[in-house]
């Protein structure tokens, strides 16, 4: 299966399911937007208080994904302990991810720890070049996953 050209080989005949976490509703709806027009079907939950965490949780707890998008520094909270907790509480099996707009080792090494696939650098604002890098890397990493 082709989406805008990149290649998903063994992904079955749905294109894949995304889940994007973050506290930003603008950055929300460019990634929406940007990863959807690359033919992932994209879902997002906006995190900026204590109940969105256990929302999260809870949706996590009864829809599955192919895979989780944490963003790193969501205000009140990091993405590595948000998606810590909701992989431990929810029981949800899905890979996750964290991106950020800064890529730092340290960045990478937390989220390492917390269990995430892969960390990955995003552009402010819409880039689609760097969406289809980003898009190339989601389907490496479900092949890998065995989705």
């Amino acid at each position: 299966m082709s989406y805008l050209g990149l290649e998903a080989r063994n992904l079955g005949s749905e294109p894949p399911k995304l889940l994007l976490v973050d506290d930003d509703p603008v950055q929300l709806e460019m990634s929406e937007g940007a990863l959807g027009a690359l033919g992932f079907r994209v879902l997002t939950h906006l995190v900026t208080s204590s109940g969105d965490v256990g929302s999260l949780t809870e949706r996590l707890a009864i829809k599955r994904y192919d895979l989780i998008v944490y963003d790193t520094d969501m205000g009140l909270f990091n993405g590595y302990e948000v998606a810590a907790e909701a992989a431990v509480t929810s029981g949800n099996p899905a890979p996750y991810v964290g991106w950020s707009h800064q890529r730092d080792h340290d960045k990478e090494r937390k989220w390492g720890e917390a269990g995430a696939r892969d960390f990955w650098q995003r552009s402010w604002g819409f880039d689609m070049e760097g969406y289809q890098t980003i898009a190339s890397q989601i389907f490496k990493l479900l092949e890998n996953n065995g989705n």
